[in-house]
């Protein structure tokens, strides 16, 4: 996780232009073993979000407002409001840039009987 993010209480909110992740493995009390949540709200410009690659999980961008450029294998996709992209175990992959304003949900499942967040799984 960037500077900017960091695991979010859902009473308190998520501040503006920072990523909170709201549920996951090992992250958060209301957590659930296969799925993290994160929430992107209201992003702009770069997203400093270097290249990596999950080896064991999937993971999903659903853009509700704004959109993103996300790069996969070398590849550039812009993601708009309501779409989403999916990105599967191995391909390497970062977010490049944020319209203004973006908000968006980062949904990544973890195969059935890890424990804690893995890793190598980064």
């Amino acid at each position: 996780m960037d500077a900017k993010s960091k695991l979010i209480d859902l009473e308190q909110g998520i501040p503006r232009g920072s990523v909170g992740w709201v549920t996951g493995l090992g992250r958060a009390p209301h957590q659930d073993p296969l799925l993290e949540i994160a929430l992107y709200n209201d992003m702009a410009g770069n997203a400093n979000n270097p290249l990596h690659t999950h080896k064991l999980s999937t993971e999903r961008l659903l853009v509700i407002s704004g959109g993103m450029t996300v790069e996969v294998e070398g590849e550039e996709f812009w993601v708009g409001p309501f779409q989403m992209i999916s990105i599967p175990p191995g391909l390497s992959h970062h977010i490049v840039f944020y319209d203004k304003g973006t908000v968006a949900l980062n949904l990544r499942n973890s195969p059935q009987g890890a424990v804690g967040h893995l890793p190598e799984d980064r």
